[in-house]
């Protein structure tokens, strides 16, 4: 088996374990929604169907990237305005590729996103 297969095979299986994870019924109060970040770090997770948007705070937001699809744990008693939730998990990820300049010094390397939302 080449490297091709191999590649072809595990993203037959991440294929199959997203359609799994977005066919299950989400229970115990946890949603899947859509999350929008904002510079700053924090971000909002819309639901299809519902018009409030929720609030995720900046230690919420379990890495996620902006657009991407995630299931979500309301917070209650939340002091604010808005709902607020916290992510439990990605879905999938809107972004596989970052585009950005590369910085490197004695100790580490990382990338500086072009889009200051990444």
């Amino acid at each position: 088996m080449g490297i091709r297969d191999l590649f072809l095979r595990r993203t037959d299986q991440i294929i199959a374990r997203i359609k799994k994870i977005e066919e299950a019924p989400v229970t115990g109060g946890l949603l899947v929604g859509s999350f929008h970040s904002n510079t700053k770090g924090f971000g909002f997770v819309s639901i299809e169907g519902d018009e409030e948007d929720y609030y995720i705070s900046k230690a919420n937001t379990a890495h996620a990237f902006d657009s991407d699809t995630v299931i979500i744990e309301p917070v209650y008693g939340s002091r604010g305005r808005r709902k607020e939730a916290k992510i439990t998990a990605i879905v999938t990820h809107a972004v596989t590729t970052v585009v950005g300049t590369f910085e490197k010094n004695r100790s580490s390397a990382f990338v500086i996103p072009d889009n200051p939302k990444y």
